[in-house]
């Protein structure tokens, strides 16, 4: 199956702190890791989001996509909103629906739901003004989070407020830091627990529970605050970890699952989600419910994945199981792709690993100067964009040495018209050591071949500058003619180009074709 890997990366904080940044870009990470878990048995695709992106994806483009985006131009709510884009163009995910993205990241209406259904939660309120009376039933310490925010952002050891006078300050810093209410709640001074839950009704699961074990210096609050999480080399960081399975009596776990169980289902999860709780002298408490958790190496949930005796190529496959199976998916195989051979040139289909070596030729200014957009400068995502993203009858080829595999060049054969039965070609040769020595030739050889014998095209048209004299040579070598002249077509640096227009008709291919078979094979 074709899957695609979609994903965001921030490039500039456009609220709160720069070094928040540190916590969303870890998704490239998980983006490598989830592409090497899949891609034994899948053509797995990463994706960047994008404005550009969401005009050219496509119902077909994939066939499911694997959903790593956690928000989409600054926008935290952005995670939501990709996933309802994702709804209107019918294309299958991982992962929870917009509905619950949109009411888990506002966590004060995740704490309603919650106390209304019975499972517990620390009391809260949410301020949107600072100078808002505080609930005198809340009971200090206090911890102060910003409402819509994931992955501990905008939480230290100042979050944990012991009096009234830090408490409006610390609310007034998130308002103006995080542009969004805070929400306060009681500090609940006990062990950190995450439960990992996967799979959708009625076959969900609940993985063994993780904990986070602190070992902070006296007077330090234990909450898995930034630093804690993202910034290594603090005392924070070096003073949290991880273990699976969490040391709890019977008893307290199958609460603790079954507590997790309830608040999944209530809040509509899907696939995959973890549930974060503080386990105190009053028993487990609900402080979050996080649909598509992060997924690294390190996380929670591969941690509890981990000690169920999941690989992470196994959880990662299970997550797309589950989707599947939801969406009523069934597994596809991938086509082999068709090889295009001549005496010398073997053309194969654009592949994930050849858009590097492509991005450097697109790039080069000697090649770009006679290509459709001189001057442009591609980048990575948007040959991916280009190449798999966008649905259409181009055929794009990378051209080998039949005999060793090297990259010789790139062939495509575009602008196909079903209509009037045409379509337009253009190639490169890579590499400047290829040019000059008959390459040309040979690929504009295969790509008639390709049109008239495979397509069963009645007219190929081509064009290149007219100070592209090897590629017209080329051209003509195999039986294009000039048809006409496109005046100061192509503007370069200032220069005006010419470009000349050339095209060959069936019956052209047929008499040389005819011709070379009369005359037998050359001496």
């Amino acid at each position: 199956m074709k899957v695609g890997i979609l994903y965001n990366y921030v490039d500039k904080v456009e609220r709160g702190l720069d070094q928040d940044k540190v916590s969303d870009n870890e998704i490239m990470t998980t983006v490598k890791l989830v592409q090497e878990a899949l891609r034994p048995e899948h053509e797995v695709i990463p994706v960047r989001v994008s404005r550009k992106l969401l005009l050219e994806l496509e119902k077909d483009s994939f066939d499911v996509i694997f959903n790593l985006c956690e928000g989409f131009l600054g926008k935290v709510q952005g995670e939501a909103y990709i996933a309802g884009y994702l709804e209107l163009l019918d294309i299958p995910y991982t992962g929870s629906d917009p509905f619950t993205l949109s009411m888990c990241l506002d966590k004060g209406k995740v704490k309603d739901v919650l106390r209304v259904n019975g499972i517990p939660t620390p009391r809260s309120q949410v301020f949107e003004d600072p100078s808002s009376p505080l609930d005198q039933t809340l009971n200090f310490p206090l911890i102060v989070k910003p409402l819509r925010e994931d992955a501990s952002v905008g939480i230290d050891q100042s979050s944990v407020v012991t009096d009234e006078g830090r408490l409006m300050g610390r609310v007034e810093y998130i308002l103006r830091t995080y542009k969004q209410p805070a929400l306060v709640e009681e500090y609940i001074d006990g062990r950190e627990l995450n439960v990992a839950i996967i799979g959708n009704p009625p076959n969900v699961e609940v993985l063994p529970i993780s904990e986070i074990l602190f070992d902070l210096k006296e007077g330090k609050f234990r909450i898995v605050d930034y630093g804690a999480k993202w910034l290594e080399g603090t005392d924070e960081f070096k003073g949290t970890k991880g273990i699976c399975p969490a040391d709890l009596d019977r008893e307290t776990e199958e609460r603790v699952k079954g507590l997790a169980l309830k608040a999944y289902r209530l809040l509509g999860c899907r696939d995959y989600a973890r549930v974060d709780f503080r386990l105190g002298k009053d028993g487990p408490m609900v402080l979050e419910v996080n649909p598509n958790p992060g997924l690294n190496s390190d996380s929670g949930f591969a941690r509890s994945a981990l000690a169920k005796g999941l690989t992470y190529q196994d959880l990662v496959r299970t997550i797309l199981d589950h989707a599947m199976r939801r969406t009523a998916l069934t597994l596809k195989q991938p086509q082999r792709p068709r090889e295009h051979l001549t005496d010398k040139i073997k053309a194969r289909s654009v592949r994930l690993e050849d858009i590097p070596l492509l991005l450097k030729w697109f790039n080069d200014q000697v090649i770009s100067k006679f290509m459709y957009s001189p001057g442009t400068i591609n980048s990575e995502e948007s040959l991916i964009e280009s190449f798999f993203v966008m649905v259409h009858s181009d055929i794009d080829l990378m051209l080998e040495d039949r005999s060793t595999g090297k990259p010789l060049g790139f062939l495509s054969i575009y602008d196909q018209d079903p209509v009037n039965n045409s379509a337009e070609i253009s190639f490169l040769i890579g590499e400047n050591e290829l040019r000059g020595k008959g390459l040309g030739k040979e690929i504009a050889k295969l790509s008639i071949n390709i049109c008239f014998e495979e397509l069963g095209l009645n007219r190929v048209v081509a064009s290149a500058t007219v100070e592209n004299v090897r590629s017209v040579k080329a051209l003509e070598a195999v039986g294009f003619k000039r048809v006409g002249l496109l005046r100061e077509y192509q503007i370069v640096d200032g220069k005006k180009y010419d470009e000349h227009l050339l095209e060959m008709l069936r019956e052209d291919y047929l008499k040389l074709k005819g011709a070379q078979i009369q005359a037998g094979p050359q001496q």
